[in-house]
Order: structure tokens, then sequence, then C-alpha cells
């Protein structure tokens, strides 16, 4: 037995999906006998592995980890805005004109793809340069750093039935996405 632990993240009531080890586990699949046990679904997930073990030998854990800060501090005005930000709908977060500073997203292709499964997993970098779309000439620059995430979309009769967005990582701006030459600008 393998257990793939996503360890606790968030005390959100909007739980992120453990990505990494959904993709993992869709490599695993038929092959192997594995458990995903999730810290944020979970409220004792070392018991949770403690009775797995119980059952059946393990004979690996994988644990997800994310770099960088994974959650704002509550306590501060920034961590507040986040969190909010974090519970609303993509409408709503759209609607809100943050995306406006989005000067890129790259690459616009698919990294991964599972065509029995219909499922395609991308990496997007989202690139802001510090301007707005649509803003007066004066206006004051707006964010300088790019995002990176994994978002992963189910298709069905060739159109996106379903879209799962992992949280966003922030990236000093420059920095690129590794596949691609000066993806970072």
């Amino acid at each position: 037995m393998i257990v793939l632990l996503n360890p606790w993240s968030t005390p959100s009531p909007k739980k992120p999906l453990p990505m990494s080890l959904l993709a993992l586990g869709s490599v695993l699949d038929g092959e192997f006998e594995y458990k995903i046990v999730d810290g944020n679904i979970e409220p004792d997930a070392a018991g949770a592995i403690i009775a797995i073990a119980d059952k059946r030998p393990i004979t690996a854990i994988a644990v997800t980890v994310m770099p960088g800060p994974q959650l704002p501090d509550p306590n501060t005005e920034q961590g507040k805005s986040q969190l909010a930000f974090s519970m609303l709908t993509c409408a709503q977060q759209i609607d809100s004109k943050i995306f406006a500073y989005m000067k890129h997203i790259r690459p616009r292709r698919g990294l991964i793809l599972d065509e029995q499964k219909q499922t395609v997993g991308t990496f997007p970098l989202f690139v802001h340069d510090g301007t707005r779309r649509g803003a007066p000439a004066d206006a004051p620059p707006g964010m300088l750093q790019n995002l990176v995430t994994m978002e992963t979309f189910s298709v069905r009769g060739g159109l996106i039935r379903h879209v799962e967005a992992a949280p966003f990582v922030t990236i000093p701006y420059g920095l690129g996405n590794g596949w691609t030459m000066n993806s970072g600008r």
C-alpha cells in the first residue's frame, strides 16, 4: 500500500484539491494499491495513516510540498484581503478587474494529456508587468510579479466541461516557467 499525504494547508471552507497527488494517483491507478489522505478534509491525518497501516503494510508514503508561503497571515490586512478574495467565485474574481494587470499567460498548451480519461493538465504562468489594460496613462503601476498554478480540464465531446485550479504561487517577476525561454517577461 502506498499512502499519498496532502498535509493540512488552509482553514478555508473552500478546500484546494491535492492536484499533485491526483496526478500521481492516476499514474499508480491499476498498477499499485494506493490511498490519498487529505489533511484539509481528514481531521486526523496521522490517525488515518495508522488505521491504514493496521489493515495492510505501507510500502511508501509520498507527501506534497509547495514552495513559498502557502497561506497569508490572517492577522494582517493583506492576509485578510487575500483570504476574502480566495472565497470569491471565478466570476466575482474576474469582475473585480484584478486580472486586468495580466500581460501574458504562458505556455498556452497542455503539458499533460490523458486521452483515455479525457483530461488535460497545464502549469500556466501568469505574467504581471505592472501595466493595466484600459488604465489611463497617469494611473499608478500595478503588480510586478508572476503567478504559477496547476489547472486540470475535463473534456467531453470536444468541449471543456470542468476546470480545477490549485492555489497560485507567487514568484518574482521575470522568473519563467522552466519550459519556455524568456517566459517570465
